[in-house]
């Protein structure tokens, strides 16, 4: 985690679905990849 003086942006990925693979679970890793690769800190829960 970078600590220099700069705000991140933080994004919270809450998953519900009863299949723990299926499309909207896969969909869901690839958004929060790629706001890992632009910077933000990503924190997934399942509920």
């Amino acid at each position: 985690m970078q600590n220099d003086g700069e705000k991140r942006t933080k994004v919270l990925v809450l998953l519900g679905s009863p299949r723990k693979n299926g499309n909207s679970t896969l969909l869901a890793r690839e958004i929060a990849k790629g706001a890992e690769s632009a910077g933000a800190d990503v924190e997934t829960l399942y509920i």
